[in-house]
């Protein structure tokens, strides 16, 4: 559903998740607990999550050695949670004209999303070790 009460629409979609992905890496970059130096500049905190989120790889702190464990796991996460949203998606286009760029039961129903992710997963991990 949208915030007005529609269901949102794919650009839409897309474009809230990146947003709500950069806010929560900016938050949790910006806890004590994941640089050296116990702080950082919330500005670097939102460009570190901006770059991590969209796979840029540009970064202004150097992340081996500003970053720790905690701060490397959030810039991974980052990563890999931007990576699912591209590569999920794509799974679920259709290619018939008119329609909606995500198949309903995707953009509308949390729990199919979920099983989505978890078939996405189980599929890699049969991939990886079955050669």
């Amino acid at each position: 559903m949208g915030i007005a009460g529609g269901v949102m629409s794919p650009a839409k979609w897309l474009l809230a998740s990146f947003l709500t992905l950069i806010l929560v890496g900016t938050g949790l970059l910006s806890l004590p607990g994941t640089t050296t130096s116990g702080s950082i500049h919330i500005i670097d905190a939102l460009f570190t999550a901006t770059t991590a989120v969209c796979v840029t790889g540009l970064m202004v702190l150097d992340i081996q050695r500003d970053f720790t464990p905690l701060g490397h796991a959030v810039v991974l996460g980052l990563i890999q949670c931007s990576g699912l949203g591209i590569s999920l998606p794509r799974r679920r286009m259709t290619s018939t004209p008119g329609s909606s760029a995500f198949s309903g039961d995707l953009a509308d129903n949390p729990t199919s999303f979920c099983k989505l992710i978890r078939d996405f997963l189980c599929h890699r991990k049969k991939k990886k070790y079955h050669r």
